[in-house]
């Protein structure tokens, strides 16, 4: 008995989500525009500059390391090798893989 009337309830429930969706289409298709919108507006860009940031700031360590390996100039070497011990990395290398990564996401700054 106590599974019949879930049954009901069930079909009942279910009768009043299609009755409510027929009478609200347009404010249901509103509201998922607008949350579509919110997520690419906002949340989205959130993300991808998280996600840039890191990679951008990997990138630029390797960089620097393959630079002070190549470079044959003493002074430069001695220069990028404090900044590896410093777990640095130089701001202009950055920089570029960080816009190269927004516009691979299609974010332009």
């Amino acid at each position: 008995m106590d599974s019949h009337f879930n049954q009901r309830s069930f079909a009942s429930t279910a009768n009043q989500v299609k009755s409510f969706t027929r009478k609200n289409k347009f404010a249901l298709l509103i509201a998922a525009l607008v949350l579509i919108v919110v997520y690419w507006q906002a949340i989205r860009p959130i993300r991808v500059n998280a996600q840039c940031t890191s990679e951008a700031s990997h990138n630029s360590r390797i960089l620097l390391k393959n630079k002070a390996e190549s470079t044959t100039d003493w002074k430069q070497k001695e220069e990028y090798e404090n900044l590896i011990k410093k777990n640095m990395y130089l701001r202009s290398d950055y920089e570029a893989y960080y816009k190269r990564c927004l516009r691979g996401h299609g974010i332009f700054l």
